[in-house]
């Protein structure tokens, strides 16, 4: 599997040190210099990652990366001449390449992380994208190797994770060629224009964010589906719903209380395993109906997955539940904050996949059109029945 790609022409120096300054471990510091940048980024146990552009020998063999040159670039490059560089972790020259593989799967071998791609390590996403490929895979392959699901779940594998390591190479490739490389074009740009950017506290969000990846999606997944019938109107959903999360967004988190026992909780915390998760909103509507019909869709959907799914009702008052004949996770939001985030202004079903991914919505809930998408992702252990089962609104 040809690993394609190239190598930039720059030699880098990295090392992880100790810093005898005053300077701030919350921030990322970057002196930009017509022979190269230097670049600081904190870690912990006050230690500091130490990035540079070797300097260059007219063609020759490039110094090995030592403390005397980190200490003489640094004062060259930043002006610095009182901060001392001691206790190195480690150090190294390295060179930066920009290559991924055309495809994530051949036949039963699969590749992930470096394996599958390798960039600059400008922006620190190495780390983070090698361990969603990981659990992209991981909880695909567990379910097929347990006979839980067919062989086409693992082809979502390559079509989830692969167009997002594309984008990283190309984002990460062009921070690297405008940060570090020695172009006088290039300096007048950052000087002048990206620079001043960088210091206004919006794009200092927008980069944290983006570095995150938090907010990476499998909108276009074939595993990201929805069904909206036509009560959106009546409930308002479109304003509940515009900046509500979707199919093949990361599903969002927040604080409820956990009934009967009245303990705090939130979603995130009712997330952790390695399960699915069906949560069934009420939708600020209250009626014995709703909730009889939330508690059938329950039953139907644990005879057919039993433990591969776990389902929580996330009700917005405690007393109409309080009779409802339920065994499963009671959540109650008060606050209708999880309601707002999830867009659930009518009773609604969402399907929250392993690695914590909405992979279905369904609004109004209706047990049919969630179990024709549950038959796609599953082998499920009952036949599917047509009988109707509308949420009343």
């Amino acid at each position: 599997m040809a690993f394609e790609g190239s190598t930039y022409d720059e030699e880098y120096l990295l090392a992880d040190v100790e810093l005898d300054w005053q300077r701030s471990p919350e921030c990322v510091y970057v002196w930009m210099h017509p022979d190269g940048q230097f670049g600081v980024f904190p870690l912990p146990n006050n230690k500091w990652r130490l990035m540079v552009i070797a300097p260059a020998t007219g063609g020759k063999e490039p110094s090995r990366a030592s403390v005397e040159l980190f200490q003489r670039l640094m004062q060259k490059c930043t002006g610095d001449s009182t901060t001392t560089i001691s206790n190195p972790t480690w150090m190294s020259n390295f060179r930066i390449s920009r290559r991924m593989v055309k495809v994530y799967r051949v036949q039963w071998v699969f590749l992930m992380g470096d394996a599958a791609h390798a960039h600059s390590p400008f922006g620190g996403q190495g780390m983070n994208t090698g361990i969603q490929d990981a659990f992209n895979l991981a909880w695909k392959l567990a379910l097929v190797i347990q006979g839980k699901a067919l062989d086409a779940l693992l082809d979502t594998y390559q079509e989830e994770r692969l167009p997002i390591a594309r984008k990283v190479l190309a984002e990460t490739d062009q921070h690297t060629k405008l940060f570090f490389a020695r172009n006088p074009l290039l300096h007048f740009l950052c000087d002048r224009i990206v620079i001043p950017l960088l210091k206004q506290p919006f794009v200092q969000r927008r980069m944290l964010w983006e570095a995150s990846e938090l907010g990476i999606n499998y909108r276009t997944s074939t595993l990201s589906q929805s069904y909206r019938g036509t009560s959106q109107q009546k409930f308002g959903m479109r304003k509940w719903q515009r900046r509500a999360a979707w199919p093949g967004d990361r599903a969002p988190d927040g604080h409820c209380v956990r009934l009967p026992s009245q303990e705090a909780t939130s979603l995130f915390q009712e997330f952790r395993g390695t399960t699915s998760h069906l949560l069934m909103f009420d939708g600020l509507i209250h009626t014995e109906a709703n909730y009889a019909q939330f508690a059938q869709i329950a039953r139907r959907v644990k005879e057919m997955l039993g433990n591969e799914i776990k389902i929580s009702l996330v009700a917005s008052q405690d007393k109409p539940v309080a009779k409802m004949d339920w065994d499963g996770a009671l959540l109650l939001d008060p606050e209708h904050v999880l309601h707002t985030r999830y867009g659930a202004g009518s009773p609604s079903l969402y399907f929250v996949r392993p690695d914590g991914y909405i992979g279905f919505c369904c609004q109004p809930a209706r047990l049919e059109p969630l179990l024709q998408y549950l038959e796609g992702v599953f082998v499920l252990q009952l036949p599917i029945s047509t009988e109707p089962s509308a949420i009343h609104s």
